[in-house]
C-alpha cells in the first residue's frame, strides 16, 4: 500500500509479480519486466537470488527486506525490533526469556534476530534459551512446546506468525502468565490473543520509503541508497 500510494502520486501505473520466495520465478519477471521497459522495479528480496545476474538492472532496482552491494535498499530493523521487544519484557520484570526463531540459513528473519537475541542476553546477563524452526504457526506451536519450563516468563518470537502458535500452546496449557511477542504486527495475534504484544516493523513506511528511493533514481540519477525502516511498538 506504501509502495502504490507514492508511485500513484507521482502518476506512475503499477505491476504486481508474485515470485513465491522462487529464485527462477524472479529471474522470470526481471526478463519480462526489462522486455517491456518498465521504469523501475521494487524487488521484495530473500535467499538465494542471483545479483550478479540483476546487475544491469540496479540503476532502476530497488531491493526491499534485504541488502545487497550496489543495489539501493530498504531494509527492516531486524536487531532492533528484537531488542525493542526485550527491554519492553524487561520492563515489566521477565528474566527468563525463551527465543522462538527461524532457521538461521534466513539472513535477516532468522539469524540477525536470533543475534539480536543472543547478544542481548549477554550484555544484562540472561541465560539463553532458543530454539529454530520455520514462519508457521505449527512451528510456533512447536517451539513452544519444546522451549516452556515451569520458570518460563515470556516468549519471544521472529514473527507474529509464529507468536499465534505460541499463544495457542500457552493457552492449552493454561499458562496465561507467559507473556508472548511477536514481530510484524498481525491483527490476528491481538485478536485471539489480547495480552500478546507486538510490534510494527514499518511495512508501509518501508514501501514508501523504497517507492521514494525509486523516484530518485529514475528521474534524479541519485545514487544508490541503503536504508533502515524504523520500527515501532503498538
Amino acid at each position: 500500500r506504501g509502495m502504490l500510494e507514492t508511485l500513484y502520486q507521482r502518476g506512475y501505473d503499477a505491476v504486481l509479480m508474485e515470485s513465491k520466495f522462487s529464485p527462477a520465478k524472479v529471474q522470470e519477471h526481471l526478463a519480462v519486466l526489462d522486455r517491456r521497459g518498465v521504469d523501475g522495479i521494487i524487488l521484495f528480496a530473500f535467499n538465494d537470488l542471483d545479483y550478479a545476474a540483476m546487475a544491469p538492472l540496479k540503476e532502476k532496482l530497488v531491493l526491499v527486506a534485504r541488502e545487497y552491494p550496489g543495489f539501493s535498499s530498504v531494509c527492516f530493523d531486524d536487531a532492533g525490533a528484537v531488542r525493542t521487544m526485550l527491554a519492553q519484557l524487561a520492563s515489566r520484570g521477565a528474566r527468563d526469556i525463551a527465543y522462538l526463531g527461524v532457521d538461521a540459513s534466513d539472513l535477516t528473519t532468522g539469524q540477525r534476530r536470533l543475534d539480536a537475541y543472543l547478544a542481548y542476553c549477554a550484555e544484562q546477563g540472561l541465560r539463553p534459551c532458543s530454539a529454530l524452526g520455520d514462519l508457521s504457526l505449527q512451528s510456533g506451536y512447536r517451539l513452544a512446546a519444546e522451549l516452556l519450563t515451569p520458570s518460563t516468563q515470556a516468549l519471544v518470537c521472529a514473527s507474529d506468525t509464529l507468536a499465534i502458535g505460541a499463544a495457542k500452546y500457552l493457552q492449552e496449557q493454561g499458562r496465561s502468565e507467559v507473556l508472548v511477542t511477536g514481530l510484524g504486527n498481525n491483527p490476528m495475534l491481538s485478536f485471539l490473543f489480547p495480552n500478546a504484544l507486538s510490534l510494527d516493523l514499518g511495512y508501509k513506511g518501508a514501501g514508501e520509503q523504497a517507492a521514494r528511493q525509486l523516484l530518485g533514481q529514475i528521474e534524479q540519477d541519485q545514487p544508490p541508497l541503503v536504508t533502515i525502516a524504523p520500527c515501532r511498538t503498538l
